[in-house]
């Protein structure tokens, strides 16, 4: 029950956001500018750069592997999406 009133809430500020978008005539690309990256202006994974193999040691020493963790994503009918807002559709 509360999925569905959430997915209803959800489906409706996507649809909100959109029109609004339409009506002020103008898209969130066309409004943002870009600032310069600290890692050179060829850079195309930014905090990504932060990454190294003493980070990832890091990391990984605090996993068990005892635990598994789904990090799926569960596609379904009517699942809110923000596709009036440009982005791509899913099919299942």
């Amino acid at each position: 029950m509360t999925q569905t009133i959430f997915t209803k809430k959800l489906s409706a500020l996507a649809t909100t956001l959109a029109a609004v978008a339409l009506l002020t005539g103008t898209s969130q690309a066309a409004t943002d500018t870009v600032g310069t990256s600290p890692w050179g202006a060829d850079d195309e994974i930014g905090r990504l750069n932060l990454i190294t193999g003493e980070s990832r040691a890091a990391v990984l020493s605090h996993i068990k592997g005892d635990q598994v963790y789904d990090l799926s994503v569960e596609y379904f009918i009517g699942m809110p999406s923000w596709q009036t807002a440009g982005d791509p559709h899913y099919h299942l």
